[in-house]
């Protein structure tokens, strides 16, 4: 029995994908989006780049749920389909992740970063006296329940942010110091103020 090639091993599943691993021209072409991201690979190897980013970090391609840890599957990329050597850009693979294909997990962890500031906001603002004297006992237990309600809630969404995290970079540490290194450069700090 013949062995068939990667392409027709996987083809059924690549339709489910974001981007084709099959397809075969320029990417930047057919999915736009990949002009927004910088990448220091720029030469003819882009493509074929594209092609290995898409198989590693796609979260429908056939290769994630078969070799379900980062690394083995990046080796796998290396070695066995392309055969060359991997060239990498790994602030491009964590955009690309962030814009692409963990765009949705990305804006959720974004939204409960935004509930957990304005929570904290809320959580640490002073309970008002009304009057000479003061709140009255059920107005003071109900601003200390929704306090504690606050901080119980913000409790949760760390755990719930870590974990989202985590699955967005496939749990790898060297992708995530990688974004927490971009988050805090000055020129990200500064675009982000712009922002608000």
């Amino acid at each position: 029995m013949a062995i068939k090639s990667w392409q027709e091993k996987y083809k059924p599943f690549f339709s489910a994908m974001l981007i084709d691993p099959l397809y075969d021209g320029s990417y930047k072409e057919m999915y736009p989006i990949l002009n927004e991201i910088e990448c220091t690979i720029t030469d003819l190897r882009y493509d074929e780049y594209i092609k290995a980013c898409s198989l590693i970090y796609d979260p429908n391609s056939p290769l994630v749920r078969e070799y379900s840890n980062l690394k083995d599957r990046k080796e796998y990329v290396n070695k066995e389909l392309f055969k060359s050597k991997f060239y990498s850009d790994a602030k491009f693979e964590v955009e690309l992740l962030k814009r692409v294909y963990r765009k949705t997990e990305w804006t959720l962890l974004c939204t409960i970063d935004n509930v957990f500031d304005e929570f904290t906001t809320r959580a640490n603002e002073p309970i008002e006296n009304e009057g000479e004297g003061g709140l009255d006992a059920d107005k003071m237990l109900k601003a200390v329940q929704l306090k504690t309600k606050y901080i119980d809630d913000m409790a949760g969404m760390i755990d719930k942010r870590e974990a989202l995290y985590k699955k967005i970079f496939y749990q790898d540490e060297d992708l995530m110091n990688i974004d927490r290194e971009i988050a805090w450069t000055p020129e990200m700090q500064a675009k982000n103020n712009r922002r608000k």
